[in-house]
């Protein structure tokens, strides 16, 4: 059962990341204790009444890889909202590929896509990427569980990531399995740039990570 849940935010610019230390135990045997920091709603790339936020971007994202050093967690979960709009500027991609390749080197990474995301070109080359950094936008990658180790190095938790869902998508791509025959819906599963019933910028968020940042990964 789960017997304590501990929060050891720190401020930094921007959203703060949140690191949780999770311990489990069955009756008087604690057998897990991890931690883990949750973070959601970068939005690189966005520019704010005409003003440019890369600067406060880069600011927070340093916060970030020094908590993550300074603690030590199993995994940084990033749920969502990674990019403000589905074709983000080159300096945002880059950030972001800066940004996951130090965090990686602490840590594992795990990332969703979310409503503002385009999870095509998010996801794009998540299976060459280094095993430290888990891409998660597929409908395909749902019910898929990543194995955090514990701080032996032993089994520790599983995480099932879910990213931003589009209903219409989610139904077609589900109800296709159910009949035992393909889908196209395998890819993509929302977005901002997606057409045809694949995704769209609003929208009920369905455990992904939306614009208020409801995280859906863990």
């Amino acid at each position: 059962m789960l017997t304590a849940m501990s929060r050891l935010a720190s401020p930094g610019a921007g959203r703060r990341a949140l690191a949780l230390v999770i311990r489990v135990s069955v009756g008087r045997t604690k057998v897990l204790a991890m931690r883990l920091i949750h973070t959601s709603d970068w939005h690189l790339g966005r520019s704010l009444h005409g003003v440019d936020l890369t600067e406060h971007q880069v600011g927070y994202l340093d916060h970030l890889v020094d908590l993550t050093r300074q603690t030590r967690p199993a995994a940084v979960v990033v749920s969502g909202d990674v990019y403000d709009r589905a074709v983000p500027p080159v300096s945002a991609v880059r950030l972001l590929e800066e940004s996951l390749t130090r965090l990686a080197e602490l840590a594992q990474v795990i990332v969703i896509s979310g409503n503002h995301d385009s999870a095509v070109r998010l996801g794009f080359a998540a299976g060459l990427m280094r095993p430290e950094i888990e891409l998660v936008t597929r409908l395909d990658q749902i019910g898929r569980a990543i194995e955090l180790a514990d701080a032996g190095g032993g089994p520790g938790a599983l995480v099932y990531p879910v990213p931003f869902l589009d209903v219409y998508a989610a139904a077609r791509h589900f109800s296709a399995g159910d009949q035992g025959v393909g889908s196209d819906a395998a890819g993509a599963v929302g977005g901002s740039d997606a057409v045809g019933g694949i995704g769209g910028s609003g929208g009920a968020q369905a455990g992904g990570g939306g614009a208020d940042g409801a995280g859906g990964a863990g």
